[in-house]
């Protein structure tokens, strides 16, 4: 399988198009009634939640949105300063409009916030596999929308899979540009792989070639690349981690491994876009599995924090 995919450059397009147009709707809010107004202000403060919380600003800077909120802020604060009130709305098709938006706002942070807060109760701690730096959620949680790729593809298989790039504190980017050709212009790429748990490797494949990042070449059959699938120690659930680095495996199957103990680097094989942690825990599993996802996703927590879009963590050491 072949495909050319720009996703990033659509992605910081979204982005930076609903920026704008919420930071200019921001600066319209005057000459309207207090109930125009009442509505126009609950929109802009849950879209300013929804850019901040929700929108993929790894693409771009994690650092940006810090400014973009600042003006739609400031365009907010000038409506309050320069409002004319009067006591009825002239124009309903404006009061309709702007309640739509509301309704739709209002509906995507209610998902934002059911995401984050009500998940399956059937969790597990783990040890942050990474050690290296600050890592970005680019898709996680417990909601279709906060992980809209795994979630809506197959919600029982991939509900709770995490999506994580590595930032450059520099640049707040997750790599030198918006979509480099290089998987080397990535922070996360080649960075070391610790167990989640104490477990026994219970599958490995390290043969797989790496993608160019934006093209993604999937030989048939092996759509997860290299990847290790991890045995619990108590057996009540597996961990599973796709896209290592070819020839990067330093365990082999049947092996125990320590929570904690290095099994490879991270890489771009497999369908990946680009190089990134995906991770996952899985439950009701069969014992024997057709394909290493096999089973159903279960939230996972480290140091007891439950990971949704957006979010940063942050470890420089083993």
């Amino acid at each position: 399988m072949k495909a050319n995919v720009p996703a990033a450059y659509f992605f910081a397009a979204i982005t930076i198009l609903i920026s704008i147009l919420t930071i200019i709707a921001s600066f319209r809010g005057k000459r309207k009634s207090n109930l125009w107004y009442f509505i126009h202000s609950t929109h802009i403060i849950l879209s300013t939640i929804i850019i901040f919380f929700i929108l993929p600003w790894t693409f771009l800077s994690i650092y940006l949105r810090w400014i973009v909120v600042g003006f739609i802020l400031l365009g907010l604060f000038r409506t309050i300063r320069m409002r004319k009130l009067k006591s009825i709305v002239k124009s309903k098709s404006n009061i309709v409009s702007r309640v739509f938006f509301l309704t739709v706002s209002g509906f995507v942070f209610f998902l934002y916030v059911k995401g984050l807060f009500f998940y399956n109760p059937q969790k597990v701690n783990l040890y942050f596999p990474l050690r290296q730096g600050t890592y970005y959620v680019m898709q996680g949680g417990g909601s279709r929308l906060s992980n809209l790729m795994h979630g809506n593809y197959s919600w029982k298989r991939y509900g709770y899979a995490l999506d994580m790039a590595k930032i450059f504190m520099n640049s707040g980017n997750r790599a030198i540009g918006i979509s480099p050709p290089n998987v080397e212009d990535y922070a996360i790429y080649g960075d070391t792989l610790y167990s989640p748990t104490e477990g026994i490797v219970l599958d490995i494949v390290d043969s797989i070639a790496d993608n160019r990042p934006g093209r993604i070449e999937v030989p048939e059959g092996v759509v997860h690349g290299n990847y290790i699938l991890i045995q619990s120690i108590e057996d009540s659930f597996r961990v599973f981690i796709p896209h290592l680095q070819p020839k990067s495996a330093m365990v082999k199957v049947g092996q125990k491994l320590k929570r904690g103990e290095a099994f490879a680097l991270l890489g771009n094989s497999g369908f990946s876009v680009e190089p990134h942690l995906h991770m996952q825990a899985i439950k009701d599993y069969p014992k024997d599995y057709k394909d290493p996802t096999d089973g159903t996703s279960v939230p996972m927590l480290f140091d007891n924090k439950f990971l949704s879009i957006n979010e940063t963590i942050t470890y420089n050491t083993k």
